[in-house]
């Protein structure tokens, strides 16, 4: 990490790989991506006016194969090497096998195929919300070669200056694997196979321990937040896609990150994060849209209580008619909400008061 006054730029670096040709080629890549900003922290140290911060997120995700998988986020904030302020996201993928940047070839059947498949269906999932402040055109080309692979599905980041979100960040597009399984390559000694995709996209024997241990830890999948942090926290890292809205005795934000498409996050007045409700969710295996009640309590088991919401209940959050199953876990609540047809609607863990 380099620091100089209220600037600061921080570059994961692997160590202590038994490979030392694989640490090497992987730390020289990434100090590369990071390049013009490192140039940046020195004109700022030598007097240039200005202010910037670099940030590494990094996961790792183990293969059967030995491939294991290291993705790295980058994103910088200020100056920029343009000498303007702005805001940048370089997401990184290596091969730690052998140091080799993951390529849309190894994720993708076909990339042509896929680049046209993502251009339309974005244009339908943002056309409705986006369409009074972003020319859908914008959305195109999509940027299908900066991707990010993580443990619940795939984010792909506009570069800097092409799309960016009414704040003024850059652009990014999340899709959980069971919303693009056409696309990928999921044979069984394919990249994605060995890194075992399709496994997560079903309950497994441990699936219900798992669940609880997240739930209790006021998490949900995908989600770099918690319950019980400070809402204005949580608004000024990912951004506010509206304005707070009505639910309930409290209120409801929907964030601008588009990890958090379709899910609410909710606060009763006390200025913390009090519950989150998501019609996005991969649950270890238990899927809105696909799962069902027999499905999702065949793992859960029976619920603790179970409760029919009418017209009147169901308006009241914002949700349709349907069902919900209530399973009480240490001081939260996970809710699993159903239509009336008893598929999974939505997943929703709240603080228990």
């Amino acid at each position: 990490m380099t620091e100089f006054n209220d600037s600061k730029v921080e570059i994961p670096q692997l160590t202590g790989m038994d490979n030392s040709f694989v640490e090497n080629t992987i730390n020289e890549a990434i100090k590369a991506a990071a390049a013009d900003h490192l140039n940046t922290l020195s004109l700022l140290q030598s007097g240039t006016p200005g202010q910037l911060t670099v940030k590494g997120k990094y996961t790792v995700i183990p293969s059967r194969d030995g491939h294991d998988l290291l993705s790295i986020l980058l994103t910088a904030q200020g100056r920029m090497p343009t000498g303007r302020p702005g805001h940048q996201q370089i997401p990184l993928s290596f091969d730690l096998a052998n140091g080799q940047s993951v390529t849309a070839e190894q994720i993708f059947k076909d990339t042509a195929a896929a680049q046209t498949w993502f251009e339309v269906k974005v244009a339908e999932i943002f056309e409705e919300t986006l369409s009074n402040y972003l020319d859908i055109e914008d959305l195109k080309p999509f940027p299908l070669e900066r991707f990010l692979i993580d443990e619940t599905g795939i984010t792909f980041y506009y570069p800097d200056n092409t799309l960016t979100w009414l704040s003024g960040q850059t652009a990014s597009i999340h899709f959980l694997y069971h919303e693009i399984l056409d696309q990928l390559k999921l044979e069984e000694q394919s990249f994605l196979g060995n890194l075992g995709v399709l496994e997560r996209l079903k309950p497994d024997e441990q699936s219900q321990a798992r669940i609880k241990d997240i739930v209790k830890d006021g998490r949900l999948p995908g989600f770099d937040i918690r319950l019980g942090e400070k809402m204005l926290d949580i608004q000024e890292q990912f951004g506010l896609l509206y304005d707070p809205e009505g639910f309930a005795e409290g209120e409801s934000v929907q964030l601008e990150d588009d990890r958090y498409r379709e899910t609410l996050l909710i606060a009763y007045g006390d200025g913390l994060l009090d519950g989150i409700l998501s019609k996005r969710m991969n649950l270890l295996g238990l899927i809105t849209g696909l799962s069902t009640q027999d499905d999702v309590q065949s793992v859960l088991g029976e619920p603790f209580t179970s409760l029919d919401m009418t017209d009147t209940a169901a308006a009241l959050y914002k949700l349709p008619v349907g069902v919900m199953d209530v399973y009480p876990v240490e001081g939260v609540e996970l809710r699993m909400y159903y239509q009336e047809d008893r598929v999974l609607y939505a997943v929703w863990i709240q603080t228990i008061k």
